[in-house]
């Protein structure tokens, strides 16, 4: 687009327009001069003159026009889904929270539903069976069923033959084996009788026999305690006397020269017995001398004469008196009374080990004979007690069951002899009648398999197969009817459902309700003067008060044509989408010093300098992160109409005469005339010239010198502008187009 300069901007901006100031004014002060006041009058009564006093002046260029309508609107969820359970029950999963993003078909919640599972899993047993029948149906007869068949028809011609027979053997009696047989019985049932009299009778005989072998089981058990108690009592007198030895032999061994200095043995009290490590000592000291003897063997032992020593006497108890005698030094050769007192202490020793272990055992032998004795004087209670109640009555019952197998052989053996009743003969009959019947049964059958599948049976299974499908495909809606599953791709919106809680089908309030925030709509309102101009399609663009600075394109979807009247004032509906992601590239930062929000509201140019990158040259935030929700207010300007690369003069250069629109065009040599127009498309600001004007022209703006600045650089500044189309040349979403012009 051209970026042509007019006069008035060139005296205000840079070095360039300082110089041409200079030279028009030395051009202006010589014309003065040489024409004197009657200059300065045509200039004023001609009404042209680009330096004069409250002039401005504009270039004709192109550039584009849009005519757009402000409205208001509110946000909402394009989709909105109100979910609840099928089924009655108790919930047993919330698997989502509020706020929470969801897709179409997620599990959102579920209720108890193992009855429900269980009608399906029976459901569909019932669907296989059925489809197995009708495909056995299908294939006719297999090599196994005709064999199946013939079985089953020869197992029904034996039962009536046997049937017969038994009739038979009725009306002939009893043969002389079965009377022997029915002998043999009543014959073995007697002896199993007596047997069992026998068996309860022998129950008090042995009692008393028990009685009398307890007896001597008790007499026995008194003899061995008295045994054991008199062991016990000469254990611990030995053991007494190997103490007494003991000590008497540690009071000698530290009463002889050289003795060791051992706490064990020669301290306040003697340790009895003596412990391994002191025996060890005691070997120690005297062990040069005892290998000597020959009485330590060439594996270091002490021989047994030695460790056993000679029987101890009895004496009375010494207690030592310890004496500060030295140690034998190592290396030493022990004298011969000190080795003679090692050894008898050290035979001692095991003279008492001895006799603990024998004193141990007589005591254990103690204990077990007066538990002997005790379970020997509970059994002779037991048997004296005689045949318990149970043994009695299991007694009794084999007599009892006994005698019931007599008296029955007793009674099949005199029906034999008597011959048949009539109700046998009838019973027999009966039988021969019930096996005529399954004869013809599977007489029937087996021409059935043989004949071949009857189309009728296919017909009924296929109807068995259908139903069956119907009752598995009402049991899974009844399952899916216990979960809240997603319709669509949203936002959980509310949530009224916890774990736990009791629920109605279709209650009368939604458990789940999903909306689509990233998928938006506007609900607006459109004026009468304005609903003729709005068109489905046509696209424009939203500011939130929520949001920030950020505009938001939107396209018109819908227009209603039924109008709305509140205290005397018409609007109708009108519906448009909203594009919450932007293109790439169409995010800005607005210019400092400019107005965040009005030029985004009225569509004009951003004033002091050159559009931001945007939609339109729209003033766009850097932050796109922010994006409206359900419910938001939003000022909405809606693009009605566009004309693009079209010839522009500002709105206030045109005037009317009559019926005619004029221009006032300044020719080069700065005298003026009217020039008449027509006119297209107009914002307010700028109108579109369709005849009577070429691009390049200067016109007049008929504005006073009272204007401000701003409004005379802003004169010469077209308007942006903004399109949304429904797709690029490759298809997909919306594209967007910005325009605009700069001075």
């Amino acid at each position: 687009m051209s970026k042509k300069v007019n006069e008035y901007d060139d005296l205000l901006d840079g070095t360039e327009h300082r110089w041409r100031n200079r030279l028009i004014g030395l051009v202006v002060l010589a014309a003065l001069v040489a024409a004197g006041g009657y200059a300065l009058w045509a200039v004023v009564l001609s009404g042209g003159g680009s330096a004069a006093e409250g002039v401005q002046t504009a270039t004709v260029e192109k550039g584009s026009i849009s005519k757009t309508v402000s409205t208001s609107g509110v946000a909402a969820a394009q989709s909105t889904a109100s979910l609840s359970f099928g089924q009655s029950g108790r919930v047993s999963a919330v698997n989502v929270t509020l706020g929470q993003e969801v897709k179409q078909g997620d599990v959102l919640a579920e209720i108890e539903s193992d009855e429900l599972q269980s009608a399906v899993t029976t459901a569909e047993v019932n669907l296989a069976s059925a489809q197995s029948k009708l495909d056995d149906l299908l294939k006719g007869p297999t090599a196994s069923d005709l064999a199946s068949a013939d079985q089953s028809l020869m197992q029904a011609q034996g039962n009536l033959d046997q049937a017969n027979r038994a009739l038979e053997d009725l009306m002939n009696g009893p043969s002389e084996s079965e009377l022997r047989s029915a002998e043999q019985a009543v014959a073995s049932a007697q002896s199993q009788l007596i047997k069992a009299q026998t068996s309860r009778t022998d129950l008090y005989s042995a009692s008393d026999d028990a009685v009398a072998a307890a007896e001597d089981a008790v007499t026995k058990a008194e003899d061995a305690l008295a045994n054991a108690k008199r062991t016990a009592a000469n254990a611990a007198d030995s053991l007494v006397m190997a103490k007494i030895s003991l000590l008497s032999a540690a009071a000698t061994y530290c009463d002889t020269e050289d003795h060791l200095t051992l706490a064990q043995i020669c301290g306040s009290s003697i340790h009895v017995p003596l412990t391994d490590s002191t025996v060890h000592q005691l070997t120690d000291s005297i062990s040069d001398e005892l290998t000597a003897s020959g009485e330590i063997t060439a594996a270091g032992a002490v021989s047994d004469d030695v460790q056993q020593g000679p029987e101890p006497t009895p004496e009375p108890t010494v207690e030592p008196t310890p004496e500060p005698t030295a140690e034998v030094a190592s290396g030493s050769t022990a004298s011969g009374d000190i080795v003679k007192a090692a050894t008898s202490l050290i035979s001692a020793n095991t003279s008492y080990k001895n006799a603990q272990a024998s004193k141990s055992d007589a005591d254990s032998a103690v204990e077990s004979a007066e538990a002997a004795i005790e379970t020997a004087k509970n059994d002779l209670a037991e048997a004296k007690k005689g045949p318990s109640s149970a043994d009695i009555a299991s007694a009794d019952v084999a007599v009892a069951s006994a005698q019931l197998s007599l008296d029955q052989a007793n009674e099949q053996l005199a029906e034999l002899k008597a011959g048949p009743t009539q109700d046998d003969l009838d019973d027999a009959q009966r039988n021969i009648d019930v096996a005529t019947a399954g004869l013809v049964v599977a007489q029937a059958k087996r021409d059935d398999v043989y004949d071949g599948t009857d189309s009728s049976d296919i017909d009924l299974q296929r109807e068995q197969v259908r139903q069956a499908e119907l009752s598995v495909e009402q049991a899974r809606k009844n399952l899916d009817k216990a979960q809240i599953i997603a319709t669509l791709d949203g936002t959980v919106a509310a949530l009224t459902i916890e774990v736990g809680e009791e629920v109605s089908a279709g209650g009368a309030d939604a458990a789940i309700t999903l909306n689509t925030p990233d998928a938006l709509r506007l609900d607006m309102t459109i004026s009468e003067s304005d609903v003729l101009d709005v068109e489905v399609g046509q696209s424009g663009i939203a500011l939130f008060d929520a949001v920030g600075e950020r505009p938001f394109p939107i396209v018109i979807t819908s227009v209603g044509t039924n109008p709305t009247t509140t205290q005397g004032v018409i609007t109708y509906k009108a519906q448009a989408s909203i594009v919450t992601e932007l293109p790439t590239g169409a995010a800005g930062m607005r210019p400092s010093g400019a107005s965040p929000r009005g030029a985004a509201l009225a569509g004009s140019p951003v004033p002091g300098g050159t559009p931001p990158a945007g939609i339109g040259g729209l003033v766009v935030s850097a932050d796109t992160s922010a994006k409206p929700l359900p419910g938001m207010n939003a000022s909405v300007t809606i693009t009605v109409a566009q004309a693009q690369d079209v010839l522009t003069v500002p709105s206030q250069a045109i005037q009317t005469e009559g019926f005619r629109s004029v221009v006032e065009v300044q020719k080069d040599d700065g005298s003026t005339e009217k020039v008449a127009v027509q006119t297209g498309l107009t914002d307010g600001t700028n109108t579109e010239i369709t005849q009577g004007l070429e691009e390049g022209q200067t016109i007049i703006i008929a504005t006073r010198a009272a204007t401000s600045a701003q409004a005379t650089q802003t004169a010469g500044f077209q308007r942006g502008s903004f399109t949304i189309t429904e797709g690029g040349p490759e298809g997909g979403g919306p594209s967007f187009r910005s325009e605009g012009s700069a001075p």
